[in-house]
């Protein structure tokens, strides 16, 4: 073991390993997967808010950040809250419906409902 030089390596196989040496095309460049398609900023508040919904539901938890379309909002420990409820944040002055887009351990994304 300790007294076995290491195979050589190819350039050719180094080359394979990190990929094409070729530089990447100005159109390619500026396409990224990764793409924000957010329609309006988002703003970190970090207030304490309230999820109501019916039959007599409701669950605190901390508002993360706020855009005009929704909110995201996280809670201290796991909840599950159901499609349609109402977010209430006192700081703000925000009491509106909303309707949850994506629940993720202990964060709930809800999208506002006009």
């Amino acid at each position: 073991m300790f007294g076995k030089k290491p195979p050589k390596i190819e350039k050719s196989q180094i080359e394979r390993a990190l990929g094409s040496s070729q530089p990447v095309p100005a159109e390619a460049a500026k396409v990224s997967r990764n793409i924000d398609k957010r329609r309006s900023p988002r703003r970190k508040i970090w207030a304490p808010c309230r999820l109501t919904w019916m039959p007599n539901g409701s669950a605190d938890g901390m508002c993360v950040d706020v855009s005009e379309t929704g909110a995201l909002i996280r809670f201290g420990n796991k909840h599950v809250v159901p499609a349609h409820l109402r977010l209430t944040c006192p700081r703000f002055n925000l009491n509106c419906d909303c309707e949850v887009i994506r629940q993720d351990g202990l964060d709930v994304s809800v999208r506002f409902v006009a």
